[in-house]
């Protein structure tokens, strides 16, 4: 298994370096293309007229200005006086009949005046109507802008489907950033696809990841077929971005796919920064049955999973022989899970009838600020750092769930050199906090629970003392 999860990780390396290598190359020519332009461009800026003047390969076009004067060079002065004369006669004539216009037009005026102030009193009460609805629907504008702003969205469509990322405001990636996706395959199709990238050799290697990461969430029972690897990429303006918060990744099928009986949908992420493939919970939608409501049993339509990053997935079917997704008395194998997508490592060992088959778990980064001051209430001494962790467990079905009895839980924060000192605070959801039982060894916290929610780790300082009303203190390294 070493040697595959190094063959992944090779094959990640490498794709990245060609990703890279591309991007210099684009610039480069960016660089040429420029150059070559300014260069042929700038012979035409620099030049001035004595210059163009005197060169005999420029034709000149003759001025406006140039025009003028040739044309007062040839008239004549029995012309002049001619054109004077007709001036004059034109001036005295003019007065006249402006005069009669100027008195006509006033006549017209006052009547129009009046025929639009008839107008405007009787169709004064409509035009309010046709303001306020003008607001109504002002107001509906503004608030599908609001929307558009608060969830943002983009798509990549295949041969068989339409995959978009959804993310938030918040995330803070480009509303313009583009979605772009390459397939793994094993050989070559019928009929290739400009996204298709084949590799016999990778394509063995994700196949045997993503068994593994399914068997180890879901049992050893457990089969997976109509398996694909998808990688997908956010870029703005040539470069790959990244979300600052979770988003939303939708499969959208163009012909409903339709599964086994007692078989699932999963979704496994390959990520460099995690030690291990990643099963992610999948939301199902399946096609409506007679009674206008989604059949259980019917095809499925679009499924839908959460992510911290964009990176490369496995989505297959997945069936199994014990049942577990659709019986109430389900299995509950022992299962352990390991997170290092943040700045503590966590694992946790649930003994058998503790979670159910296809049971996964989340680890996020938790607002340490918040965390701090609630702490302050409940651990003795002066507080010099936090570190926590927000965990969250869930079925098959992507729904939240707690253990049913008590289970182990090792967390080790990457940038503490010990932890001998330290306390683990239970965040509750109501922002209560209580100081968990713990023990430590080097760097590594254990600790059992079976509620939860966010738990911290809090260093306090190490040494205090206080002389002549002054208070001291002193931490020692990590």
């Amino acid at each position: 298994m070493e040697y595959l999860l190094r063959k992944i990780r090779e094959y990640l390396r490498d794709h990245h370096r060609a990703r890279k290598l591309r991007r210099a190359l684009v610039s480069l020519a960016m660089v040429v293309v420029f150059v070559t332009t300014y260069a042929l461009v700038l012979p035409a800026i620099t030049l001035d007229k004595d210059t163009a003047a005197t060169d005999p390969a420029v034709m000149m076009d003759a001025s406006a200005e140039d025009i003028r004067e040739t044309a007062d060079a040839v008239v004549e002065p029995e012309d002049e006086e001619e054109s004077r004369e007709t001036s004059e006669g034109t001036a005295e004539e003019q007065p006249q009949e402006t005069s009669k216009a100027t008195a006509e037009e006033e006549l017209e005026t006052d009547d129009t005046k009046a025929d639009s102030a008839a107008t405007t009193s009787a169709d004064s009460e409509p035009e309010t109507r046709g303001t306020s609805a003008e607001t109504d629907s002002d107001e509906a504008e503004t608030k599908a802008e609001a929307e558009k702003e608060s969830a943002r969205k983009a798509s990549f469509k295949t041969e068989d489907s339409t995959i978009t990322v959804s993310w938030g405001k918040d995330a803070g990636i480009p509303e313009d950033a583009e979605l772009t996706l390459t397939e793994l395959l094993a050989e070559e199709r019928k009929e290739p696809a400009a996204y298709d990238y084949v590799n016999k050799e990778y394509y063995d290697g994700y196949m045997q990841g993503t068994d593994f990461a399914i068997k180890k969430s879901m049992g050893e029972n457990a089969e997976i077929y109509n398996t694909r690897f998808l990688n997908l990429l956010l870029t703005h303006n040539g470069q790959s971005v990244k979300a600052e918060k979770p988003m939303e990744v939708t499969i959208e099928y163009k012909k409903p796919v339709k599964l086994e009986e007692g078989a699932a949908m999963k979704a496994v992420l390959f990520d460099v920064q995690k030690e291990e493939p990643v099963v992610l919970p999948v939301e199902v939608k399946r096609e409506e049955g007679k009674d206008g409501k989604e059949d259980k049993d019917g095809k499925v339509e679009k499924i839908t999973f959460k992510t911290e990053v964009i990176s490369f997935y496995a989505v297959t079917c997945v069936k199994t022989d014990n049942k577990a997704l659709n019986e109430e008395n389900t299995t509950m194998p022992a299962v352990t899970f390991t997170d290092s997508s943040t700045n503590v490592m966590v694992n946790v060992t649930a003994e058998e009838g503790a979670f159910p088959v296809g049971a996964t778990m989340e680890v996020k980064s938790a607002d340490t600020a918040e965390i701090r001051t609630a702490a302050e209430e409940v651990v003795e001494g002066s507080i010099r750092k936090v570190e926590a962790v927000d965990i969250t467990f869930r079925n098959a079905e992507g729904e939240e769930i707690q253990p049913t009895k008590p289970i182990q839980v090792s967390l080790r924060p990457k940038s503490v050199q010990r932890s001998e000192d330290a306390t683990v605070v239970h965040m509750g959801k109501d922002g209560s906090a209580d100081v968990v039982e713990s023990e430590a060894e080097g760097t590594r916290i254990t600790f059992e629970a079976d509620t939860f929610s966010i738990y911290a780790i809090v260093y306090t300082v190490d040494f205090h003392w206080e002389v002549d009303g002054k208070k001291y203190e002193f931490n020692l390294p990590g």
